[in-house]
């Protein structure tokens, strides 16, 4: 899975796994988000650019790999979520406290 959330002192912090190796991705500049083709909804998967081949190369079925580097999805989900990044900020910043 992921998408987790992981206990650090009294607030519950959501990270992002590598799908190959399970390890967190702690940098967005570190990680891709993937996708292959498909009709309807795709599933969307999550490695270190590092893991990236082997992740496609153990899931091959004949069907192409499409990436894009993880840095852009916070862009993306804020634009499909009609969120601004000042409410964004201001909610974060309530949350983590």
């Amino acid at each position: 899975m992921p998408l987790v959330l992981r206990e650090e002192g009294p607030r519950y912090c959501p990270r992002i796994v590598c799908d190959h190796c399970g390890t967190e991705i702690a940098r967005a500049a570190d990680g891709n988000y993937q996708w292959r083709a498909a009709d309807g909804p795709m599933m969307m998967y999550f490695t270190h650019k590092r893991c990236c081949r082997a992740f496609e190369a153990a899931q091959d079925d004949g069907r192409g790999w499409m990436a894009i580097d993880l840095t852009a999805l916070p862009y993306y989900l804020a634009n499909n979520l009609k969120v601004s990044w000042k409410e964004s900020r201001a909610v974060g910043t309530l949350c983590a406290r």
